[in-house]
């Protein structure tokens, strides 16, 4: 089994992790973040919403 330099630096390589649309963009070393769609958010896009109430940017701020 052989393992490529791309997939080494890129957590997207595997597929698209991101849920709701969102996409996948590579973050440092075998990580990655979700661009979220309108109205989406989380680590994955998980969540839904508009991101106004306070436990909404408390989920965001510490990573659920």
């Amino acid at each position: 089994t052989t393992t490529t330099v791309e997939e080494l630096v890129n957590g997207c390589s595997k597929g698209n992790p991101c849920q709701n649309g969102g996409s996948c963009e590579p973050s440092g070393t075998d990580d990655l973040f979700c661009l979220c769609q309108a109205n989406y958010y989380g680590s994955r896009c998980e969540h839904t919403g508009d991101g106004t109430d306070l436990s909404v940017l408390e989920s965001i701020i510490d990573g659920n």
